[in-house]
């Protein structure tokens, strides 16, 4: 799992799809890197949420998705974190094989418009 620390109350972590082992601290992402053009493929990434003390309810979602053919999905579409406790949600990338051709972003938050954390989530289509 890659661990970084964002704005908020949330770290969030995500597991490597193909080492799957920690990575060394990074700035708040959630990259599927770069895809073939044409391909159409489906990934999904673990993400790990662990409340900064106090948890709570929280819902979460991906918005503000930019590009032609890629989707970014989130599930489950809430979630709930003891204190200190941690959880695991899965985004999942799926590109159509007419993606267009170049960055794909969205962004995934947790908590009402990002207000507990958000991440970016990317993909290159080349």
């Amino acid at each position: 799992m890659r661990h970084v620390t964002v704005f908020g109350l949330v770290h969030i972590g995500v597991e490597h799809p193909v080492l799957g082992c920690p990575l060394a601290p990074i700035r708040a992402s959630v990259s599927f890197g770069a895809i073939p053009a044409g391909a159409g493929q489906t990934t999904a990434l673990k993400v790990t949420l662990t409340a900064l003390g106090a948890g709570g309810t929280y819902p979460v979602t991906i918005f503000d998705t930019k590009g032609t053919g890629v989707a970014f999905t989130v599930s489950p579409a809430s979630v709930t974190l003891g204190t200190n406790g941690s959880t695991t949600v899965t985004v999942t990338m799926t590109a159509t094989k007419a993606a267009s051709r170049g960055n794909h972003q969205a962004w995934l938050n947790i908590g009402t418009g990002g207000a507990v954390a958000h991440a970016a989530v990317y993909t290159l289509v080349k």
